[in-house]
């Protein structure tokens, strides 16, 4: 709820009456679509690939009723912003990668809590690309991913007790 707030104050910045919120949808959405193909071809996977699962994600046909909300396509575009960093993290294994795909992944959550499950993704993933078996590495992306999830959990147990 509070994601869904400030994203709105940040969009009244250059809308003041909100005409234009699908529009600006739209570009956040496109944007975090450019974001993913950036770091496709950045962490090496075809680019056949690459194109189409971009190209797929923009040309989806019930993908544009969601503009008109007020955070389903900000959290699809939240959410294709942490699997952006989640690639360009594995392939530069920089901490500030690791953070800003935890930062993506806690306002995802925070716009939509449904997505809490999504956490479980990540590892696996990494699972499924990598062939050699690196526990480190493994534990810091489960550590990365999971920490957003367990953060909120402490905050709201201490907020309501």
């Amino acid at each position: 709820m509070i994601i869904k707030i400030l994203f709105i104050k940040f969009v009244k910045v250059f809308d003041d009456s909100l005409i234009y919120w699908s529009e600006i949808n739209f570009f956040f959405y496109n944007l975090s679509i450019f974001v993913l193909l950036f770091s496709l071809n950045k962490s090496k996977f075809n680019k056949i690939f690459s194109i189409i699962l971009a190209s797929s994600l923009i040309i989806s046909y019930p993908i544009y009723w969601f503009f008109m909300d007020w955070s389903q396509a900000i959290c699809a575009s939240l959410v294709i912003f942490s699997f952006s960093f989640f690639f360009i993290a594995l392939t530069k294994n920089s901490n500030f990668f690791y953070f800003l795909f935890a930062i993506a992944l806690y306002l995802a959550f925070g716009a939509r809590p449904s997505l809490v499950l999504i956490t479980i993704s990540f590892p696996i993933i990494f699972l499924l690309i990598n062939k050699n078996n690196q526990l480190f590495t493994l534990f810091k992306i489960s550590l990365y991913a999971l920490s957003p999830f367990l953060i909120t959990i402490v905050i709201k147990f201490f907020i309501t007790g």
